[in-house]
Parts: C-alpha cells; sequence; structure tokens
C-alpha cells in the first residue's frame, strides 16, 4: 500500500492538549475519534467504485473505460469494480493510538490508484481525493473532541462549565 503522511495536529498543539489533559486520555480521545472518521472514509472509497468519479482539488477526473474493457468485464461501464477484490480490500490499519493508514490492500488499486503509463492504464485516484477531502473536517473533529474532554474533565472535578 503507497502512502502520503497527513498531519492532523501540530506538536505544539499536542503539547498543549496533553498539558490540560494528560498523554493517555489525549490519545485514547484522538484514537476514538479517528478510528470512527476512518471507518466512514472507508464507506466513502467503496461507495464511489463503479461510479466515474469527477474532479476533486488536485486530483483530474477520471477517464472512461474503453470499450474493450467494458465488454471484457461481468459487471458493464463499472469502473474499479470487478469482482469486489477492490472494494473488500479497503480498509485502515491502528498503526498506534493517533496513527492509522488507510487504503487497500489489494496490488490492482495502486495499479488504479495512480496509473500504470507503460500499460496504458490511467490514474482513477479512490483514497487520495476522499483523504484529501475530510482533512480539514478531521482536524475540526479532533480539536472539538478534545474540548469534549477537557469539558467532561472539568465537570468530573466539580469545576461546573468553563
Amino acid at each position: 500500500m503507497s502512502q502520503f503522511r497527513v498531519v492532523l495536529i501540530n506538536l505544539n498543539e499536542w503539547q498543549k492538549w496533553i498539558a490540560k489533559l494528560g498523554e493517555s486520555r489525549v490519545e485514547e480521545v484522538v484514537s476514538d475519534y479517528m478510528n470512527t472518521a476512518c471507518a466512514e472514509m472507508v464507506v466513502k472509497m467503496q461507495d464511489q467504485l463503479g461510479e466515474y468519479q469527477g474532479a476533486r482539488g488536485p486530483f483530474g477526473p477520471w477517464e472512461p473505460l474503453k470499450p474493450e474493457t467494458i465488454a471484457r468485464k461481468k459487471n458493464g461501464d463499472t469502473p474499479l469494480l470487478e469482482e469486489g477484490d477492490i472494494y473488500a480490500s479497503i480498509q485502515y490499519f491502528d498503526i498506534s493510538p493517533v496513527k492509522k493508514m488507510i487504503g487497500a490492500t489489494d496490488t490492482k488499486a495502486a495499479w488504479m490508484e495512480y496509473g500504470v503509463p507503460l500499460r496504458n492504464v490511467p490514474a482513477r485516484p479512490f483514497v487520495r481525493p476522499i483523504v484529501w477531502m475530510g482533512v480539514e473536517d478531521m482536524k475540526k473533529g479532533i480539536r472539538k473532541a478534545l474540548v469534549r474532554a477537557l469539558v467532561e474533565a472539568k465537570y468530573s472535578e466539580g469545576g461546573g462549565p468553563l
């Protein structure tokens, strides 16, 4: 599975939250939020298979399948949807409480994501656009989850609302 890195929270912000909540609580809150967000991304990636995608940010629209490809496929004109191999391989992995990896484990998925120019296979990115579109929401979601945890901690200490 090829990778590209996305930083959702910078070191200074991370240290600020650790000082307020404690490292284990910060990791727990971030991990819970990221697990939910990654599971939602997996569904979005799976849902787009079989239908042509338009341009998204830096990623261009998918090129149409060639007539000979459509004729060969059981499902007809359904890009990236052939016998469910790629669909079933889309998942996310826990690398650590605050590191997740998301993508598809099927070898053909990398060929589709990046294309194979030597074989005349155009890129049809389906992982990177979903991550790219979700990064800002994930950043906001993590911050909101940490604020909720901080408010809950204040209430549990009898401190009342902030």
